[in-house]
This record gives C-alpha cells, structure tokens and sequence, in this order.
C-alpha cells in the first residue's frame, strides 16, 4: 500500500528512553527516514503531540536533537506529518494517556501501528516498539511500486491512504476522455478526496491533464456537446463533494509526445502508473514519485516551459474557457470558395 499511517506516543523522543539506546536512536532515524519516502505520521490532537515531541527533543544532545528536529521537519514540510483534530482536553501526560487516545483514533480510522516505548501492555495486536516494527511484514511489505489490477475496487483501496490527507489532486493522462469508465473513475477521486482527515480545505481544486490527437479518439472532444458533458459532471461533483475540477486539453506535438507519462500527484507525493489510473480489466505497476520526478511532471504545464504542447482549452464546472491562440502561432488555409483564412 501507498502513505501507510502510523502513530507513535511523543515518549519514545524521552531522553532516558531515546538517548540511553544507541539501537533504539538507529531505529528512530530509519523509521523517519522511511514515513519521508513512504508513509504519514499523526500529529495527534491539533499538533499537542508536536508540542509534546519536541520539548523532548530539546533535552537530547546536540547532534540528535538536530537530526530528529530535520526529519520531523521534513514531514511536516512535506505535509507527511499530517494534523489530526483534537478528540480530547485532558491531560495526557503519562504515555499511557496518549496510547489510550491512540487507540481511540485507531477505531475511527485504523494506524498500521501504534508504537510505544515497551513500558506499557496491551491487548491490542497493533501496540508495537519500533524494533518490534521495523522487523515486521508489515514495514518490509510497505514498497515503493506494486501491481495493481485497475478494478474499482482496487481503485478505491490502494488511493484510499494516498488521497486521505490531500490537500490538493493533480491527475494527467493524455488518453483521459469522456466515457462511462473515465467518468467513474473521477467519481471515485473525488470521494476519497472529499473523506480527507484532519484540517479541512475550502475551494479544493482537483486538476485534469489530457491531450487531443485527431487519431486517438472517435469523437471531436472540441465540439461544445462534448465539452457540456464534463461541465454537467463537474457541476455535480462540486455540489456532492465541494470539489472544483478543471480539464485542461493540451495540443501535444505527435512526433514528441510530450505528454506521454500518467501519473497522480497530491501536495504528499505523487504516483506513477503505465496504464494511467482509469478503471480496466487489465494490470498496471503503480510506482512511487521521487520529489525531481514530481517537479519535472510539473513543469511540463508551467507557462512556456514546453514549447511542443499548447493549452487549447479549460473545462470547468461553470463554463468552457476557450485559449486565445496569437495569429503569429495559426496557419493560413484556403476554402473551397478560395477565401483565405487563418485557423489553429
């Protein structure tokens, strides 16, 4: 699975715990290192557990202070480190306390672990020590690509996690078009998009991507008919979901085909699958997005970062938004009446 969550109580960042430990410091540091390529960390009860951690933190000596203050850092620039709301307003002070409201979470939406500092038992299968943890299937099956069979159930389970914090979904598949599937498929984004945790956005864009190419489809998606069927899409999942979606229709340079790669990208990570992720009765390796991978995706849509595809026009749920294309960049045709025209 992709962006797995985990929960850990702020003691095992405790000085006599963390510091006294020299396997435990190796184990906290990986374990970091891996939520940064894979996975979420809860900031549990509206950032009172980042609180918590880092008053620990700074009683560490220096050099791990100013390792395990980077990583955490880094997660939560990479909104990995994801805000939780708060469940409770006493204290939590002993470790026992955060494990208890750990668990109370864990049966809202479950954690693949919850972790301790061993001082504690528990009934629960799922309360573990980071040795424990990261010598588990679980952590070692957690991989960077996997292949998935594109059925809507499969759809519905491997983005569940990966669009359960997203802030924002940018989706480009060149091939993306109106029909039945396509148009379930965005269904299922939007839902998953809309059931996010914690901190919750207002005005949440969800971005589409595709290409025209003549020859790649059987109908004129440029005709207004076509393109009023995806604003009456639109305009229903704004009403259901409080989403906004814009299509972008780009003009790739056939020869190039600069548009070629499929992928999903959110403000966490991004995703990368052959066969794009529509639904089909067909397999597709899903791989994780390196953060260069991800900015080089991007980039193809900055304003003129790529001179071989141009943005014909935008669909949303409110109008169509035609691209005005300078005459310098149309080509002049005859008419069979002989009247010479410029078109795009």
């Amino acid at each position: 699975m992709f962006f797995d969550e985990y929960a850990l109580t702020p003691h095992v960042f405790e000085k006599t715990y963390c510091e006294s430990n020299l396997l435990v410091q190796k184990d906290l540091i990986y374990f970091l290192r891996g939520l940064k390529r894979n996975g979420l960390l809860a900031n549990i009860n509206k950032e009172l557990w980042q609180r918590e951690v880092f008053k620990y933190i700074q009683k560490l000596s220096p050099m791990l202070r100013d390792k395990l203050s980077s990583l955490l850092k880094e997660l939560k620039k990479s909104n990995k480190l994801v805000l939780h709301e708060s469940l409770t307003k006493e204290s939590l002070e002993s470790e026992n306390a955060w494990l208890s409201l750990m668990l109370k979470e864990d049966e809202i939406k479950p954690y693949v672990a919850l972790i301790q500092t061993g001082n504690i038992q528990s009934n629960s299968d799922k309360v573990t020590t980071l040795e424990m943890l990261l010598d588990s299937d679980e952590w070692h099956n957690n991989q960077d690509s996997c292949m998935v069979m594109q059925t809507k159930e499969n759809l519905a389970l491997y983005l569940r996690d990966f669009l359960l914090y997203a802030r924002k979904l940018t989706i480009s598949d060149p091939y993306f078009t109106y029909n039945k599937l396509d148009e379930e498929a965005l269904y299922i984004f939007a839902e998953l998009f809309a059931k996010r945790r914690g901190l919750r956005m207002k005005n949440r864009k969800l971005i589409i991507h595709t290409s025209y190419n003549e020859k790649d489809y059987n109908v004129d998606i440029r005709s207004d008919s076509y393109k009023e069927k995806w604003i009456r899409v639109f305009q229903n999942i704004y009403e259901k979901y409080g989403h906004y979606v814009i299509l972008n229709v780009w003009k790739d340079d056939n020869r190039i085909k600069s548009m070629h790669d499929r992928f999903m990208i959110t403000d966490q990570g991004g995703l990368h699958s052959g066969r794009g992720f529509g639904i089909m009765p067909a397999e597709s390796i899903w791989t994780l997005m390196t953060a260069n991978t991800i900015r080089s995706c991007l980039n193809i849509y900055e304003k003129n970062f790529n001179p071989r595809i141009k943005l014909m026009f935008s669909v949303t749920k409110d109008s169509i938004i035609k691209k005005k294309v300078p005459i310098s960049e149309m080509k002049t045709i005859v008419t069979k009446s002989g009247i010479r025209k410029k078109v795009h």
